[in-house]
């Protein structure tokens, strides 16, 4: 059990230290990232039984996630994901996504708020398709 919390650990740093990695990093995509970390938060302490750490199914996904938002092509522009045209995803990281975001998007109103409500208030705002 140990050699498990040792890899999740390893997972949890990679994943902190490659959010901080860019210092020119569009506020919009800082402000997602940090979304995507409470709402994969959530989903674990509830479906996983985890307290304060994630399993390390939810540590990859996380990684994954974030990689995927240092990569999209509108960056400062970015319409809010679930209303996307692009297909960021690998099928089965966005049949997880999906099961992430549904349970935990209505809950992040309760555990956070003034993130649910700037997340709801960018996807209103934003236009369905941005130039890139």
């Amino acid at each position: 059990m140990k050699l498990g919390s040792v890899v999740v650990l390893e997972v949890v740093e990679n994943v902190k230290i490659a959010s901080h990695g860019r210092d020119n990093e569009p506020a919009i995509i800082k402000r997602e990232k940090k979304e995507v970390e409470f709402m994969v938060q959530i989903f674990c302490n509830a479906k996983h039984m985890t307290k304060d750490n994630l399993c390390l199914n939810c540590c990859e996904f996380l990684a994954y996630t974030k990689k995927r938002l240092d990569n999209c092509p509108y960056q400062a522009k970015k319409p809010a994901c679930g209303i996307c045209d692009l297909s960021c995803y690998e099928p089965k990281k966005k049949e997880k996504g999906l099961k992430v975001f549904t349970y935990s998007g209505p809950r992040m109103f309760f555990k956070h708020p003034v993130l649910a409500f700037r997340h709801l208030m960018d996807a209103f705002n934003q236009p369905k398709k941005p130039n890139l």
